[in-house]
């Protein structure tokens, strides 16, 4: 990957193995159209501008929120494939190469897991994070070349990054809108494109604003209610690092996915740049027991393909595959396999 920086445009250009993806400083104007390695194809979002007076131009910002989640983060399993970009303010860069799963319970707990593959040098560590339905999170990391067992990051502050990377933990899991206040701002428009504006402001037990903590602003677009920017910033309201959604796909539905994630962090310089390679929606991919210290400890995720380790004696994409072999999934279920 190469990464020029045009000074007088004020983009960026991300060239991928796979594409190309052009944004401007608002991290909201293009997404990259997948061709072959030595194609470079921009296509510029659909412009949308104002919206015409309708019953949302008048929502709170609760109301926008309440409608980012039930559209976009409605399906519980998800299995992706992801490429991991790490550029340093030097321009020194890391790519790793990771598997995510995630995990939403009936009782609302929300679990996920990241497990690195390459390099060497990481492989096999694991990043294992659920939020449990009473709003407590339990973090860990498993780094089987040191321990061999799982550390608690108990104590580690919200906002710091994990092995190396710009995203927090927090980061990796949409909010819960019941630890947040969220005021709606003055809605904006870049590239012809319109934009709710809404603060997210984190709160205690009972409610109350937590003034001791940064807040978020939140970029949603008025046409998908996409989430598409967030700025963090500091409790002295300073902007200490960007998130941009690019390469935006319609899933099913009203549904959509961003295939690329930069976090761009303003303090240190240096960006991380997440694409996801393969997306899958199965249950399948994501069983329960995954999501332990005795699976992880036990190194069943090291090696192999997600098919082999989860379906020892047949993919779970083989269609000779007997519906009694497998749970059924929930309405909706299906597979989407980037840039294809």
């Amino acid at each position: 990957m190469s990464v020029q920086r045009h000074t007088r445009q004020h983009a960026w250009v991300i060239i991928v193995t796979l594409g190309v993806v052009l944004f401007s400083t608002s991290g909201l104007a293009f997404t990259v159209e997948m061709a072959s390695p030595s194609t470079q194809v921009i296509v510029p979002h659909e412009f949308v501008g104002p919206l015409p007076f309708r019953e949302e131009s008048n929502w709170n910002g609760d109301q926008i929120m309440d409608e980012v989640m039930k559209r976009h983060e409605q399906y519980p399993f998800v299995f992706e494939e992801q490429t991991m970009i790490l550029q340093d303010k030097r321009g020194n860069r890391d790519v790793r190469s990771l598997r995510r799963y995630s995990r939403v319970e009936n009782n609302g707990a929300v679990k996920y897991l990241l497990i690195f593959d390459n390099p060497p040098t990481v492989r096999g560590t694991a990043l294992l994070a659920i939020r449990h339905a009473d709003g407590i999170r339990e973090d860990s990391v498993y780094l089987p070349a040191l321990t061999g067992a799982l550390m608690s990051l108990k104590g580690a502050e919200d906002g710091s990054h994990f092995l190396g990377t710009d995203f927090a933990v927090a980061d990796l899991a949409p909010e819960a809108p019941e630890m947040f206040i969220y005021t709606r701002t003055k809605d904006r428009t870049f590239a012809k494109v319109a934009y709710f504006v809404v603060d997210a402001h984190p709160v205690n037990e009972d409610g109350k604003r937590v003034k001791k903590e940064g807040y978020r602003r939140h970029f949603i677009r008025q046409d998908t209610f996409f989430l598409s920017r967030t700025d963090f910033f500091d409790r002295r309201g300073r902007l200490i690092k960007t998130r941009t959604f690019h390469d935006l796909k319609r899933i099913d539905g009203k549904m959509w996915r961003g295939n690329m994630v930069l976090m761009d962090n303003h303090k240190s310089g240096s960006e991380t740049l997440i694409k996801i390679n393969r997306r899958i929606f199965s249950q399948d991919y994501v069983p329960p027991e995954m999501f332990t210290a005795e699976w992880l400890t036990s190194n069943k995720h090291v090696g192999d393909s997600a098919e082999e380790r989860l379906f020892p004696e047949t993919s779970p994409l083989d269609p000779q595959k007997s519906a009694e072999s497998r749970k059924p999934d929930p309405p909706g279920a299906l597979e989407e396999i980037t840039g294809k």
